[in-house]
């Protein structure tokens, strides 16, 4: 009998691959993503750090890192927003869909707006793999910048 309830113990002291998107849950994630924007291809690299101020529901900064291959770069910094459409917590593939607003950093500055949908593929306790769809702006608001993006995030 005390075997049965060490290992019951255990068993719910470790956490699941189940979706971790609850309130007080910290997100540190990164991605990178390949663009061509105007002819020019650009490698580009995202830290994210975010927070669930609510079950399903989080806020965070989004730094970005625009390098193109002819030298260029330029930075952006913003704040984002996102909801995941899970109905059941214990659920391994979450969508979401957000938006961000943020500022060019680099030269030129300007403003940086942006829209991105996708999914967190929970593969591992308190791990995901995630894939997005975005389009995103600076600036004059010319050219709109369209992408697909690869990450991983770890939940805290």
């Amino acid at each position: 009998m005390r075997l049965v309830l060490v290992a019951l113990a255990i068993g719910l002291s470790i956490p699941s691959t189940s979706a971790q998107v609850a309130k007080e849950l910290l997100e540190l994630g990164g991605s990178g993503f390949l663009t061509v924007v105007r002819g020019n291809v650009n490698l580009s690299l995202s830290p994210r750090v975010g927070y669930f101020v609510s079950d399903r529901v989080e806020v965070g900064i989004n730094p970005l890192v625009f390098t193109n291959f002819d030298g260029e770069g330029s930075a952006v910094i913003a704040a984002f927003g996102a909801y995941h459409f899970v109905q059941d917590m214990r659920a391994t593939t979450v969508p979401f869909a957000g938006g961000s607003l943020g500022a060019n950093v680099s030269s030129g500055g300007g403003l940086a707006i942006g829209a991105e949908g996708g999914i967190k593929q929970f593969v591992i306790p308190g791990g995901a793999v995630t894939v997005s769809a975005f389009i995103s702006t600076t600036g004059d608001f010319n050219p709109f910048t369209t992408g697909v993006q690869g990450g991983v995030a770890i939940f805290l």
